[in-house]
This record gives structure tokens, C-alpha cells and sequence, in this order.
């Protein structure tokens, strides 16, 4: 079942991902054209020239969606440059999900290597302390509250209104 994980995991994040960025970068400026568009989605008026200067009419879409919408170079590179940095992610994963199946195969286990205590965080601060092995001194301190308790005793008596 692993081995159907990592084919799927493979094929859909690896392939396909990369054929989608790769048509990204082909096929967009030629399905899109460079300008700026304005209407519903089902009546798109346009290509009409981007603005010239400012980047303000990108953020018209969400404040009105039936506003102008523009698309650019800029903008095709910020899908790609989004896309390719997930891309990073998942062959990070991909690469942790092998390591798995190494282990898997070589019969050393798939063992978990997150850790539900911090029993081994507090050993290592031990030993790299130096205090491997000898008590620490036990902390105590005393706080004093009772100013506390008669604040409250005092603010219950301000708020309690008769029935």
C-alpha cells in the first residue's frame, strides 16, 4: 500500500505538477493575453492596456469582482515562482518519504522519529550541561495573593445589583 502512496505521490506531484508549471510557462500568454479585462466573469470586456505605472490595480479583483482584472508577465511569474516554491516542498517530502521506504526495505523500521515527551530534550540539555547524572536543586516560590482576593471581594461588592 506504501508503494501505491509514493507511485500516486510521485506521479501527481512530480509529473503532472511539473507538466502544469511547464504549460504555465508555454501556453499562458497565448491563452491569456497581456492586458487588463473588466465585467462578470460570464462578459469580459477587454484586452485593454495594462496601467503604466503602480501596482494598485492588481488588488481590484478583490475589492470588486466584477472590476478590472489584469494579467502580465509579473503576474505569470508570480504563479510560477509560488508554484515552484511548493515545488521545493513536496521533493523535500518526497525525499523524507523515501528515506522511510530505505528503512522500510533494509528492515530497520519505519519508526517515528517525533517525539510525544521531552524526556530525550531534557537528557540532552543534561549532558550538554554537564550535569549528567546529579540532581538540580529544587525551586520554590512563594507569592503572596491575598491583595488579589480582597480586589475581587471589592469589585463583586460594586457590581452586585439588587434584585
Amino acid at each position: 500500500m506504501f508503494g501505491v502512496f509514493m507511485l500516486t505521490w510521485f506521479l501527481a506531484r512530480h509529473v503532472l505538477y511539473m507538466i502544469t508549471m511547464w504549460s504555465i510557462w508555454k501556453h499562458m500568454a497565448e491563452v491569456i493575453p497581456i492586458g487588463c479585462y473588466h465585467g462578470a466573469q460570464d462578459n469580459f470586456t477587454g484586452p485593454i492596456p495594462l496601467p503604466e505605472h503602480g501596482w494598485l490595480h492588481s488588488l481590484e479583483p478583490f475589492r470588486n469582482p466584477s472590476g478590472i482584472i489584469c494579467y502580465s508577465n509579473n503576474v505569470r511569474w508570480g504563479f510560477l515562482g509560488a508554484l515552484g516554491f511548493l515545488q521545493l516542498l513536496t521533493v523535500f517530502w518526497f525525499v523524507l518519504i523515501v528515506q522511510v521506504a530505505v528503512r522500510v526495505i533494509k528492515g530497520i523500521g519505519a519508526d517515528d522519529i517525533r517525539s510525544d515527551n521531552d524526556s530525550s530534550d531534557i537528557d540532552n540539555a543534561e549532558s550538554d550541561s554537564g550535569l549528567q547524572g546529579h540532581q538540580l536543586p529544587e525551586l520554590t516560590v512563594e507569592i503572596d495573593v491575598s491583595w488579589l482576593s480582597k480586589r475581587v471581594a471589592d469589585r463583586r461588592k460594586r457590581h452586585v445589583h439588587p434584585a
